[in-house]
């Protein structure tokens, strides 16, 4: 089955205006990532700024990396 890019994109900033407004308190961020398991594409929704989420995933990246995420 193929993945249509367009709906989950919507249904990712659906989800995302949920979590935005009723589960992340004041001064929590979040982000959610959909991606392909193969390669093509990925799209994420966030409640926090470009800048913060670059920091936040490198710095997400570096635990796993070392075990400890």
């Amino acid at each position: 089955m193929a993945v249509d890019q367009a709906e989950t994109e919507r249904l990712c900033r659906e989800v995302g205006e949920i979590l935005a407004h009723r589960v992340c308190p004041p001064g929590v961020g979040f982000a959610l990532m959909l991606f392909t398991f193969e390669p093509g594409w990925s799209t994420y929704c966030a409640n926090a700024k470009r800048e913060d989420m670059i920091r936040e995933l490198r710095d997400l990246a570096d635990r796993l990396e070392r075990g400890a995420g």
